[in-house]
């Protein structure tokens, strides 16, 4: 399987993207920090912050912890949207 490129990828609907931004920003933090913290590539930090790509739970939990804040804070429309019922979750 080809590796997609972020161009090809789907991006999130506005209201489905991060705050992991402005919270990193808030900390005073360069996407190359924050990225040597969570042990990966700037690229992969870019696609998450545009909205190209979600990380995965276990990581969403390192990063939250490293931002100070929770998962939910971090994806507030999904979380949201999960309580209304108005999406399903997948186990």
């Amino acid at each position: 399987m080809k590796p997609h490129h972020s161009s090809h990828l789907r991006r999130l609907d506005s209201r489905e993207r991060s705050e992991i931004r402005r919270y990193r920003v808030q900390r005073g933090l360069t996407q190359s920090e924050l990225a040597k913290q969570l042990g990966i590539r700037i690229a992969t930090l870019s696609c998450w912050e545009g909205g190209f790509t979600c990380p995965t739970l276990k990581m969403a939990a390192r990063l939250a912890s490293i931002l100070q804040t929770s998962i939910p804070a971090l994806y507030p429309e999904i979380f949201f949207a999960l309580h209304e019922g108005k999406i399903a979750a997948r186990v």
